[in-house]
């Protein structure tokens, strides 16, 4: 999908416009017969209009899914590497005295 940006004059103010074009693709693909019955299963409850509506939403929600994942991972590559700059700078802690401590705080 391309997307441009164009400028048009309003009450002598310069307004920034978006213009999209939309190029469609036609793909073939064959689905397994659970997930066919799922996506008729959703256009006959009529939360969705057609087939399409529901692939929408499913991509929708996969790209939404990847980026909540790639945050995490980037969140989670920050913290290690705050994690071993502070082993590097002797702040750690024996993990086996950790250990302890935690089971002697659950101990009866």
């Amino acid at each position: 999908m391309g997307e441009g940006f164009g400028v048009r004059a309003d009450d002598n103010l310069n307004v920034l416009t978006q213009k999209r074009t939309v190029i469609e693709v036609q793909m073939s693909i064959t689905l397994k017969p659970e997930h066919e019955q799922f996506i008729q299963s959703q256009v006959a409850s009529g939360k969705f209009a057609n087939q399409e509506e529901v692939l929408d939403t499913a991509f929708r929600l996969l790209e939404k899914l990847h980026g909540e994942y790639e945050q995490w991972l980037e969140d989670t590559r920050e913290k290690v590497k705050v994690g071993i700059a502070e082993l590097d700078r002797g702040e750690g802690l024996d993990g086996e005295a950790v250990v302890t401590e935690i089971l002697e705080r659950f101990k009866y």
